[in-house]
């Protein structure tokens, strides 16, 4: 009844002469581990996305040009988590890499000296546990899409 519970036997091949053994590579692994992390880099985004998109309301009471800048974060991070999933490549995680890394600068601008325009501009905006949540979503974004491009 315990032999049920022990690990199976790697099936290897004997080598043929002259030919050292080594374990064919599982390639079924190492494509669910890409597709893993293709899906976590589209929740990273469509976190981020519903975030902006949450948001987007009241910063267009206070300012249109702030809430259309979260209208379009929201968009394009999420054709980018779509992008991800059903056309993954060196392109589209680029675009990842780029278009996150610029919305992080824009809340670090924000958070630091304040936009230069708009009904807020030149006054530094207090960090919140939901922007802190959406920048930490768009580093993950990041982190894992340039790994991604790195192996690509």
């Amino acid at each position: 009844m315990t032999d049920l519970l022990d690990a199976p036997e790697a099936h290897v091949e004997a080598p043929s002469e002259g030919t050292p053994a080594r374990p064919e590579p599982d390639a079924a692994a190492a494509g669910d581990r890409a597709s893993g992390a293709r899906w976590v880099v589209a929740s990273c985004l469509g976190g981020a996305a519903l975030i902006h998109a949450a948001m987007a309301p009241s910063h267009l009471g206070e300012s249109a040009i702030e809430g259309w800048g979260f209208v379009v974060a929201a968009w394009a991070q999420l054709l980018l988590a779509v992008a991800v999933l059903l056309r993954p490549g060196r392109r589209v995680g680029l675009a990842v890499i780029a278009t996150s890394t610029v919305l992080v600068a824009v809340w670090a601008v924000t958070r630091v000296a304040g936009l230069p325009f708009g009904a807020h501009a030149g006054h530094a905006e207090s960090v919140s546990i939901v922007d802190g949540i959406c920048v930490a979503l768009e580093v993950g974004a990041i982190l894992l899409a340039a790994a991604m491009v790195r192996r690509s």
